[in-house]
This record gives structure tokens, sequence and C-alpha cells, in this order.
């Protein structure tokens, strides 16, 4: 079958020569015909069932009867419909391989064509016009039905499912509710222009509040403008941050995604966003680890150090996670919400070797299945007093390692996640000690902890099961198992953090104050006025919180 077919920039096309003897009573050396598609899978199924058409047609011109042929030709296929040639729309029917039982069964109008001989069109008349794409192919319908079978087989959560419904949204935003196949390839590559202009948090902002993707435009270069000449003059302006190239190029692969996918539907219609992926090579630099006097320079803070840090500078109080999550985070290359969902119980000791267990049970959530795992805790973790920590928590009746640390509600539904005050807070904290590089983010302390195994040319597959990768090869995927938690923790002691192929020594934090209990006793304090108002998301402010202290004071020295 596959000689037959014909690739054109407009598509595969079926072409099958005319044998001699019927070239002139048909009128033509050739047949040719559009396949309406640009995959070489469907074209194959497509041009089968109209090469059984086109060779009836041989026949009966002939004079000559044929044995209608039920074998499959393509491997996995069952009988061949052959009657369905083409629909209502001048389109092949090819949606999905059948027996006749089951075709009878689909389309009850059918069971008396059933057993009559198959429907030949008549080839020697122009092809068919396909009609306009039915109504419901419009982008808001068919955008729901979409994301609503995803979700539906559980490839989605929550969160990633209104993450997909905001980046498809922006299809609507720019070209209405129209019919998908108006949408052409060029107005495709316009969007992607747009999108490219358009700040971030641009609803947000209130000049662009109420309008179109397409007049923000406009809106953005004259800020652009305005910021380019404050520049020229040394003048301090606000600037306009836009999203990334790879950012952009995510959001087409999704769009790409959509159209595959209603293209089962459509056959005739084809992808405006195929091969529209924008290059990175001017994209921001990546993330990258934290060096080793970047690493003094963030743990000699008073933070660490005394325990305390100045409220001026942070607008906030000095809380237990943000002495221990950046700890966590440099010496077990957890991710953040890995780390701020974190339940006492996660942290446990089998086989004599305690771990964070990280784990999908109750609310948790995690980036992929490969993140689930157990991850041995370092030794340092545990001289700056991270039992200790616990054993308060306990103490109080407490569940979760930081139980300040809430999911708030979502006025779309669902919750927030954990780490939702603990990533702006950290970047405020980089820039007040003069870390101010966009490379440089909480995800950092995972970098540096990848980086600092790799300068030290460690087994690169103990060093994906503590970070939670998938292995690459089947042979370690497929095949095996996690290594024992033994082996595990030898990895864990002997992480050399920050080493660099220029340092002779490596990194230790021996400087910072351990946590003992009672450390930070306003944090105990603010924990008992939460269980007693059975409000996780009470707001305490610093008159209440004192008045409290004063009375949980009273109340302990009657006892």
């Amino acid at each position: 079958m596959a000689e037959h077919l014909l690739i054109t920039p407009f598509g595969y096309y079926l072409r099958v020569s005319v044998p001699k003897d019927l070239r002139a009573r048909l009128g033509k050396r050739e047949i040719k015909k559009s396949l309406s598609t640009y995959n070489r899978t469907h074209a194959i199924k497509a041009a089968q069932l109209l090469m059984l058409g086109i060779e009836q047609l041989f026949s009966s011109m002939r004079g000559v009867s044929m044995t209608w042929r039920k074998k499959p030709v393509l491997p996995g296929m069952s009988e061949i419909i052959v009657r369905d040639l083409i629909d209502r729309h001048g389109r092949p029917y090819q949606e999905r391989e059948m027996t006749v039982e089951e075709h009878m069964l689909l389309y009850p109008d059918h069971r008396q064509i059933a057993s009559s001989p198959p429907v030949i069109p008549d080839l020697r008349q122009s092809p068919p016009v396909a009609a306009e794409p039915p109504q419901q192919l419009t982008l808001q319908g068919r955008i729901i039905s979409y994301c609503a079978e995803k979700k539906g087989k559980g490839e989605l959560t929550f969160d990633s499912h209104q993450n997909l419904r905001t980046i498809l949204d922006l299809l609507i935003d720019y070209f209405g509710d129209v019919a998908m196949s108006t949408i052409s390839r060029d107005e495709a590559a316009k969007f992607i222009g747009v999108l490219r202009q358009t700040p971030l948090l641009r609803k947000h902002t209130k000049i662009y509040r109420g309008l179109s993707l397409s007049e923000c435009v406009p809106i953005t270069e004259k800020r652009v403008n305005e910021m380019l000449k404050l520049q020229k003059l040394g003048k301090e302006c606000e600037e306009i941050k836009f999203p990334k190239i790879s950012t952009l190029n995510s959001y087409i692969t999704q769009f790409e995604a959509l159209w595959e996918w209603c293209f089962t539907q459509d056959r005739t219609l084809t992808n405006p966003f195929a091969d529209q992926q924008l290059s990175t090579v001017d994209d921001a630099a990546p993330r990258l680890p934290f060096t080793t006097a970047q690493l003094d320079t963030i743990f000699h803070d008073e933070m660490f150090t005394q325990h305390h840090t100045p409220h001026k500078s942070l607008r906030s109080r000095f809380e237990p996670h943000q002495f221990f999550t950046p700890l966590i985070a440099a010496y077990s290359g957890l991710r953040l919400d890995e780390i701020c969902q974190l339940h006492l119980d996660d942290i446990e000791c089998p086989h004599g070797v305690w771990v964070f267990n990280i784990n999908t049970k109750l609310e948790k959530k995690l980036k992929n299945k490969a993140s689930v795992r157990s991850v041995p805790i370092h030794p340092v973790l545990i001289d700056l007093g991270l039992f200790e920590y616990m054993q308060e928590l306990r103490s109080e009746g407490e569940i979760r390692l930081f139980p300040e640390l809430v999911r708030t509600p979502r006025k779309k539904g669902g919750f927030n996640r954990y780490s939702l005050r603990v990533s702006p807070w950290f970047s405020k904290f980089l820039n007040r000690i003069n870390l101010t590089s966009e490379s440089l983010v909480f995800h950092s302390f995972r970098h540096t902890f990848s980086n600092s195994y790799k300068q030290t040319q460690y087994d690169e597959i103990v060093v994906g099961e503590l970070l939670g990768h998938a292995h690459a090869k089947e042979t370690f995927g497929t095949y095996s198992v996690a290594h024992q938690h033994e082996i595990l923790k030898i990895g864990i002691d002997n992480l050399k953090l920050g080493v660099l192929p220029s340092c002779v020594e490596q990194w230790t934090a021996s400087f910072v104050k351990p946590w003992t209990v009672g450390t930070l006793p306003q944090a105990a304090v603010i924990r008992r006025m939460r269980r007693e108002a059975k409000d996780p998301f009470l707001v305490i402010t610093t008159e209440a919180l004192k008045s409290a202290t004063q009375r949980y004071a009273a109340e302990k020295r009657k006892v």
C-alpha cells in the first residue's frame, strides 16, 4: 500500500496507475485522491479502503467478478467493512477497525446494506468536496471535551487540569470561539508572536484588565518604549517580564496535542501548530547550583546562626520552616513541595536507617511516579536538631512537620500548594543578602545536591534514585527495584556538598546554630492559638500574640 502514497505540502495522496486497457474508457492515466492527513499511519488505513473500491471498479469495467476480500491488509486489523468507503462529508471512514457485527450494532440503519454488495464511488467524477466541519468542532467545546477526557483517564490532577485550561483558553482569548478549521498556520504563527509580547501576570495588571491579547500588544509596546527611555536617562523603572521561550514552547506543545486529539474526529483538520517550536538559544539562563561562596552567604545569615531575623527586611515572623527547609533541600535534594508537605510519620526508621518517606498518602501530591521514594536523612540534619524539633511537635499533638504552612483554598476550587508562601519568601531572602541572579532560586539547592555528586563522579543510578528520577534504561527501570536503604545511606553519607574541581575541601554547615526544644517559643504559641481556634488559617496580630504568650506563661506557672 505504501508504494501508492504520495506526500505533498497539502498532505498524503493516493496515486494509482490506471491499467493500459482501461485508460481510454476511464479517460485518465492515473487516479489521484487526497487522503486529508499528514499522518502516514492514518494515510495507509484510509488508502486501504479506497484501493478496494478502485480494484472493484477495474474488475467491473472488465466484466470480471471480483471475490470480495475480507482478510486484513494491515497487521492487527479485523475484518474490513468495505461498504463504508465514503461518509456523508465525503471523507474515508476509518476511525477504527471493526467487524461486521460491531458495525451493525453501531449503525443499525445500515443493517440492510451489510448483506448487500458494497457501494463503490464513481471515480470518473470529480472527488467530493469535504463539507465544513461539524458545528461542535469549535474551540470552546473541544477544549472542554479534551480536558474532561484527560481528567477522566486520570492523566490530570486538579492543578494540572486548571493549568491546562488556562493555557488552552489563550486560544479562545485570541481567536474567539471559532471553527478549528478556520485557523491557518500563518494565524497560529501570529498568535505565538503575540504571546511573546504579552507580559507575565497580565491579568493582575490594572491597565490590561478586560483587554484581549491583541489589545494588550500596543499598550505593552508603549510601556517598553517608556522603560527604555528611563534606562537611557539612568532612572529607575519597573522591569516588564515576558514569558521564557521554554514556557512558550510548552504552550505550543499543548496546542499541538489538542489538534491531534481533534484530528481523530475530523480527518480534514490540519494542525497549524505543528513544527512551530521556537529556538531557545536566546532564552533566559537555566537554574544554577549554589557555589561554595554562595552557600556561605546564605547560611551565615542570622536566621541560621542566631535563629532570628529583622522583621523590617522580610515583613514576616521568623518561623521554623525558614530554618529547616533550606537545610533539608541542601542535604537531601528534595523538591520544595516534597519538603513542605511532609508529615511527622513520613520520617521513619526502616531497617535501622532514618529516611524521609516521600509518598502520596492523604492529601500529598508528587510530580510523577518516580518521585515516590525513600531518602536517608543526612547526619548533619540530625546534628542541627531536626529530631528535637520533631519531638516538640509531637508533644503538642501536631501531625505535620511544618504546621504553619497550610493549603489555602482557591477561588475557582481546589487548594494552593503548601509551598505557596515559602517560594516568594526565599526570593526576598536572596535579594536581602544580595544574591539577585535570576538563575538562583530555591530549586538551586536541588541542583547543588546533584552537582556535588557529579563533581565526585558518584554512581549516577544511586543519585537518580535519591533525586526521584526515572531510570532512562530498561535494565535498571523495568527489570529492577530501588536500592536498599543501606546503599542509599552510604550515598547520602558520601555527599560532599559544594565540591567543585577547584575546591580541596567540601563545604560544611558547622557554624549553623542547632535547633533545640524551645528555640522559637512564639512559633509554639502561634500553633497553640490555631489549634484552640480550630482554624489553621487564623491570622494572628502582634498584640494577640503578646497577650496569648502572657496567658500561656501564667497558666504554666500555676501548674
